[in-house]
């Protein structure tokens, strides 16, 4: 459900009644939820999702990672800029699959299969990469 006064998803119905009465407990004031806006990959706590811009269109769209990239109709409305994925987060994808999570290319490379990503994806993406410790 979504709150009609404070546009929060996901909440309950007594949220909701003490929302639009004025009612609430909450003290501190919610930051605003960024919708995404560029290319890229995210991560929702529970799938990988990379953005991509439509070739005759230029209009954000979304895939989900199930073994490879699949369309994710409404997806977008859901990721929120702020998901983007970590250097953590695409090292344990790319250690799960054996494939960059950026390009999907696989790692061969020991050293990208350490890091989970190799060294161009890395650059493109402004995440660590080097020497294996």
């Amino acid at each position: 459900m979504r709150c009609g006064h404070c546009h929060e998803r996901g909440v309950t119905v007594s949220h909701v009644r003490e929302c639009s009465t004025g009612r609430t407990v909450q003290a501190a004031v919610k930051a605003p939820v960024l919708p995404v806006t560029e290319p890229g990959v995210y991560f929702n706590g529970e799938s990988y999702f990379k953005v991509v811009s439509s070739q005759s269109s230029g209009h954000l769209y979304a895939k989900v990672w199930d073994a490879e990239w699949v369309y994710a109709p409404g997806a977008m409305r859901f990721l929120t800029a702020d998901m983007k994925v970590t250097a953590e987060q695409a090292s344990a994808f790319g250690r799960l699959w054996g494939s960059c999570v950026f390009c999907s290319r696989l790692l061969t490379d020991e050293r990208s299969i350490a890091v989970g990503y190799g060294p161009v994806c890395a650059d493109h993406n402004g995440l660590p990469w080097g020497e294996v410790a």
